[in-house]
């Protein structure tokens, strides 16, 4: 396979991807517990390899910075607040589903 056809595979598998997350962020909004935090977490870890595979390295990226930002709210290492946190993802997931639709 070329690798044109395995990035339009990951971008329909990553608009999906990015529903999941968005019903994630939704749920978390109504009830902000650390299991979701962690679910967000892990799926955001997941995107982040898949988008590198194929060479999506903007997504990479964002999801890098989005996956360190809860990371850092989970191990406390920084002041970040939650409603901070949650507002950074928000917009965070905005610009994921953006950089898809280039």
């Amino acid at each position: 396979m070329e690798a044109k056809e395995y990035q339009n595979i990951f971008k329909k598998h990553a608009k999906e991807k990015i529903g999941l997350l968005k019903k994630v962020f939704s749920d978390l909004k109504k009830n902000k517990s650390k299991s979701l935090i962690r679910k967000l977490r892990e799926e955001i870890h997941s995107f982040k390899g898949t988008a590198s595979v194929v060479d999506y390295f903007e997504v990479s990226d964002l999801c890098r910075k989005i996956e360190k930002e809860i990371q850092d709210f989970e191990d406390k290492n920084k002041n970040i607040e939650e409603e901070v946190l949650i507002n950074n993802l928000g917009n965070n997931l905005d610009k994921l589903y953006q950089l898809i639709e280039k």
